[in-house]
Parts: structure tokens; C-alpha cells; sequence
């Protein structure tokens, strides 16, 4: 049992990330999204282990707030020996981010991530230490289909930096929603590893392998 939670030990910590985008960003659901809330159950080699929510609120000032939530628990034999609690909140304005905050609790381990920007920069202080980027900054939360524009990631629980590339790789039957549905599937490779599947800008699948080489799955309800 032992081994087995040290194996489970970051396969959630990396499931959701920010990014650095190298183009312009685009905010998704901007224009449609208002009191919409995205759930996802989360799957462990088919065993379900927790839930991750994404909600969205257009304020009065113009803002778009993200609030993200992910409660995930693995038993073995009725014992939990690993659980994930993440709780972060994105505040978007005319496109960019402004805002960020997250806290992580990762089976015990503490880490944060609080950022501040303006038009022309953030900064960024985390688990990780302090960091400074001229914008555009975009977390990729994964909600958002710019996130497959990136060839640099931020994670967002201590906020170190990660190379990767996106390839598409075409429209593919998906289950979401209590169903199969049509969505477009893209490969993220390098070091952070994942395949997404997105459909009406909406992510609506995630997958990626763990430590022990076990299937983690999202899915959209």
C-alpha cells in the first residue's frame, strides 16, 4: 500500500496548469459562459476517485471570474492512501488575466500560487518561488482552447515552468454528458504529458497516464 501512494503522489498535482501563451489569448466561453458550471467525474483504471468543477461569473465591472475546484480521494481496501484538493480562482478582463490565486493541499503537501497583472505584465508568486512575464498570461485550467496554442505551461499549484507542444490529431467519438459525442482530440507531449478532447470550446475529455502507468480520465457530465 506504501507504493502505492507514493506512486499516486503527483498524478493529480499536474492535471490542471497555466500557461505562458505565445499568442494573443481567447477567452472561450467570454460570451456565453455566464452562471455555467462544467463538472467533471475523475476516473482511476475506471473506478471513479473525485470530481473537478469549473464555474464561470461575468461581474459588473467587466470581469470574467474562473473558479476551479478539484476533490479527488484513492482507496484501496476502504483506506484512502492518496487525495488532491485544489481550489483556484482566474479573473480575466479584455482578454488577459489579471488574477489568480490557488491553494493545494497534495496528500499532505501544501503549495500555493498567487498572481497580480495589469495589461502589460503579471507577476507571480508561488510554491515555486517569485516570477515576473509580460503578457499575454493565460492559466490553462485546460477550459480554454488556447491552451493548445502553447509551447510553454506555468503550473499552477507553485507556478514552475514546463516545455510543451500540442498536435491535433482530428475529430474522434468521445463519452461526455452521459454520452458519445463528436470532439476534436489534441496530444500535449513534452513535460507535462495529456490528451484533450474539446468540443463547442468546451473541454470535454481529459486523459493521462500516472506514475504507475494507470489511466486518468476527466469527464464532462
Amino acid at each position: 500500500m506504501a507504493i502505492e501512494q507514493k506512486q499516486l503522489g503527483f498524478f493529480f498535482a499536474l492535471a490542471f496548469v497555466s500557461a505562458v501563451l505565445i499568442f494573443v489569448p481567447r477567452v472561450a466561453l467570454a460570451d456565453d459562459n455566464e452562471g455555467e458550471k462544467l463538472v467533471y467525474k475523475v476516473f482511476r483504471k475506471g473506478d471513479y476517485v473525485g470530481r473537478h468543477e469549473v464555474e464561470f461569473e461575468n461581474e459588473e465591472n467587466g470581469t470574467l471570474k474562473v473558479e476551479i475546484e478539484t476533490d479527488v480521494k484513492v482507496k484501496l481496501a476502504f483506506v484512502t492512501v492518496y487525495r488532491f484538493d485544489h481550489e483556484g480562482k482566474e479573473y480575466w478582463r479584455d482578454g488577459k488575466l489579471v488574477g489568480y490565486r490557488s491553494k493545494t493541499n497534495d496528500d499532505g503537501k501544501k503549495k500555493f500560487l498567487q498572481l497580480s497583472g495589469s495589461a502589460k505584465s503579471v507577476t507571480a508568486e508561488g510554491s515555486a518561488g517569485r516570477f515576473e512575464f509580460a503578457q499575454p498570461v493565460m492559466p490553462a485550467s485546460l477550459w480554454n482552447m488556447a491552451t493548445v496554442e502553447q509551447i510553454q505551461l506555468m503550473n499552477t499549484l507553485d507556478g514552475h515552468m514546463m516545455a510543451v507542444s500540442v498536435t491535433r490529431v482530428g475529430e474522434e467519438t468521445i463519452p461526455a454528458r452521459g454520452r458519445n459525442i463528436q470532439a476534436t482530440h489534441y496530444v500535449m507531449s513534452g513535460e507535462l504529458e495529456r490528451e484533450m478532447w474539446y468540443a463547442n470550446n468546451r473541454l470535454v475529455h481529459l486523459r493521462f497516464k500516472g506514475s504507475d502507468g494507470s489511466t486518468i480520465d476527466y469527464e464532462l457530465q
